[in-house]
């Protein structure tokens, strides 16, 4: 049989279509996209979306729903206590539009309420949080002293009482409360003076360690700009301490400061647990005599106007040595901090924090800089291994020695105690104004000893009872 050619054209299209029809690629369902929103923005609400074949959906949030059959849906909004609910809403999708249920909640005026903010003593200020739980966050409140918020839906809600130095918040610090429909509630703070730190002690015995930084650790050096340590911590070299002692837990606190003193000489004053800091080292020489007559001990120092001698035989208070000072603070570790090494040099108007910095000491990134910031409670912090809180930042810490910028390529083996001549007495462990490198336990800096800083304080030390039998430790 023959065909003509628009026939076989013919019968060619009607196979094709018949394939196309019975083994193709089968035409895609009609669906179109469900749009979710709420209003006020973040507000959280139950809804629930009934639709064809028998469809439910439901959320607490804004949602999208794509690839949805066609056909009628159904939109029931949930309920918030002191809100408007919207009305339950119906539409048509059609395949490949877009439809958006809008549920817009109205607060009700009849069934807000307020919240009274009332604080005590009223000389305070302190920082507060409410947090409302019903609304999706929109009517939480911060502020500081008396407040009162209104136009706030029922339901429960909890207050967050911020810290103040010297000062036990109330409650613990946070408290959970319920507001009814249209009530005025009262939340009360009372904050209740925190009391004063004892001088706490602890012992340290005798050992061996690595005094000084290795070239390659992270501190600007001069002109700085250099990211190595400065030539005056090397060469590093053993140091060896021949007695065991008993050292302050804490630096000394203005509280303490002023019960041995009778004066309290700080910049940031009126926080009997912040450590006192504007004081010289003499004045920080005079109150470890004052401390260990008050209690009976020899006296360390020989006073004669300006001029200090240490007798090291007596029992009583003191400075530690700049040798002491580093083996305390290293806390049988070699790195640049008690807790590990130092990452972040932090130098700059906004420095970067470093991760084992922020969990030991106040310093330049935590604590606001030399501008705004100031100095903490003493021990808000981690200790090191000995137990010794702000050993980094804070506030720097005088020692006994003068300072000398070559003296490690002479110091002595044996119980170092500083050169015999300068004119600065040295400075260790940073202050809440230092950067990240400034608070390494191998940082060293002299000033005059006749001055003041609002960023340097004093940490006390005195002998341990001998212990028989006692040998040094070898902490390298």
């Amino acid at each position: 049989m023959k065909f003509t050619l628009p026939l076989m054209v013919l019968i060619t299209a009607a196979l094709l279509s018949g394939c196309s029809d019975d083994g193709g690629t089968p035409t895609p369902p009609e669906t179109g996209t469900v749009v979710v929103t709420i209003s006020p923005e973040g507000l959280v609400v139950s809804w629930t979306l009934n639709g064809p074949d028998a469809f439910i959906a439901s959320g607490r949030r804004d949602t999208v729903l794509t690839e949805r059959a066609v056909g009628d849906y159904t939109m029931t909004w949930g309920e918030l206590p002191g809100y408007f609910e919207p009305p339950i809403a119906a539409q048509n999708l059609s395949a490949g539009e877009t439809v958006t249920f809008q549920g817009t909640y109205v607060l009700d005026p009849t069934a807000t309420g307020s919240v009274a903010i009332d604080v005590s003593p009223d000389v305070l200020h302190p920082r507060w949080v409410l947090k409302i739980l019903t609304g999706g966050g929109l009517h939480d409140a911060a502020g500081m002293g008396d407040a009162t918020i209104d136009d706030l839906p029922p339901g429960p809600l909890t207050v967050d009482w911020q810290p103040i130095p010297d000062f036990i918040e109330p409650h613990g610090g946070q408290f959970d409360y319920e507001l009814a429909s249209a009530e005025e509630l009262t939340v009360s703070g009372a904050y209740t003076p925190r009391p004063p730190l004892d001088i706490q002690m602890v012992r340290v015995e005798a050992g061996t360690f690595v005094m000084g930084s290795p070239e390659w650790e992270l501190g600007y050096a001069p002109p700085f700009d250099t990211p190595i340590r400065p030539d005056e911590e090397a060469p590093q070299h053993e140091v060896t301490l021949t007695r065991a002692l008993l050292v302050s837990t804490y630096e000394i606190t203005q509280g303490q400061y002023l019960g041995v003193v009778g004066s309290n000489p700080s910049t940031f004053d009126g926080t009997v647990n912040r450590p006192v800091e504007t004081v010289s080292w003499l004045q920080a020489c005079q109150f470890c005599n004052a401390l260990s007559a008050s209690e009976g001990l020899d006296l360390a120092y020989d006073i004669v106007g300006a001029a200090v001698g240490w007798n090291q035989n007596a029992e009583g208070y003191r400075m530690p040595t700049e040798a002491e000072w580093e083996y305390l603070c290293r806390g049988e570790r070699p790195d640049a901090f008690a807790h590990g090494p130092i990452t972040v040099l932090g130098e700059g108007q906004n420095p970067e924090s470093d991760p084992v910095l922020e969990r030991l000491g106040w310093y330049w990134s935590n604590s606001g800089g030399p501008f705004i910031g100031s100095t903490m409670p003493v021990g808000s912090k981690l200790p090191n291994a000995y137990g010794l809180f702000d050993m980094h930042g804070n506030v720097a810490e005088w020692c006994w020695d003068r300072y000398g910028a070559t003296y490690y390529a002479a110091s002595p083996e044996t119980d170092p105690d500083g050169p015999a001549v300068g004119n600065r007495r040295v400075l260790r462990g940073g202050s809440y104004a230092s950067y990240a490198n400034g608070c390494r336990s191998a940082s060293r800096v002299g000033l005059d000893p006749s001055v003041g800083v609002g960023s340097v304080g004093i940490r006390v030390v005195r002998w341990a009872e001998t212990v028989s039998a006692e040998k040094p430790r070898d902490v390298k």
